[in-house]
């Protein structure tokens, strides 16, 4: 596997994060988050992550980092980039996707894409959809 390099600004991580807490992964974020951080812009700092309850449907999947900021949104993208097409991680399109928006000085990644983005850097690799 080669090393996969970018740019990618802190804002952008943290549209990532936004996009996916409200609208890529809530079918199965919220029965692992603990706590949420914002800041005055509204953005997600970070999310603090929970093992699910025993009736969630995810009962028995934990988290395998229970902390999320910015900070981790470039090495789960890397780690796409890196396994693309591979069981476990996404299709190729969303990494499509993923790669054009961070081309654009941004993200303007869609709710999918950032879903897959947040599911690397909770789990390690794409779990759920």
């Amino acid at each position: 596997m080669s090393d996969v390099t970018f740019k990618i600004s802190t804002q952008a991580c943290l549209d990532i994060i936004v996009t996916a807490c409200e609208g890529g992964s809530n079918y199965w974020l919220n029965d692992y988050i603990e706590d949420t951080k914002r800041d005055k812009d509204l953005n997600y700092t970070k999310l603090l992550l929970k093992e699910p309850s025993e009736n969630s449907e995810f009962a028995g999947t934990p988290p395998k980092n229970f902390e999320i900021t910015a900070a981790d949104i470039p090495g789960a993208i890397s780690k796409l980039i890196a396994n693309a097409g591979k069981p476990g991680y996404c299709h190729s399109r969303i990494i499509a996707d993923i790669v054009g928006s961070l081309e654009e000085d941004g993200c303007g990644c869609d709710a999918e894409a950032a879903d897959c983005v947040l599911q690397v850097a909770v789990f390690g690799e794409c779990l759920y959809g």
